[in-house]
């Protein structure tokens, strides 16, 4: 199971540096797969950063 959060994990992550380049879009497909989007910012949040600083700038 650990293997397959981290992937998750590394997807939220592959995605927000794409979410610079083209906000919009890549923000209605976080929204539509929100179970993903949130496993990944708790995940961050365990870690100690904040994702969402991401989608303020």
């Amino acid at each position: 199971m650990t293997g397959a959060k981290k992937h998750i994990v590394c997807e939220i992550v592959l995605l927000l540096k794409l979410t610079k380049l083209n906000q919009g879009e890549m923000f209605r497909k976080l929204m539509k797969r929100r179970k993903l989007y949130l496993q990944g910012y708790y995940d961050g949040l365990k870690k100690g950063r904040s994702m969402t600083r991401v989608y303020q700038k």
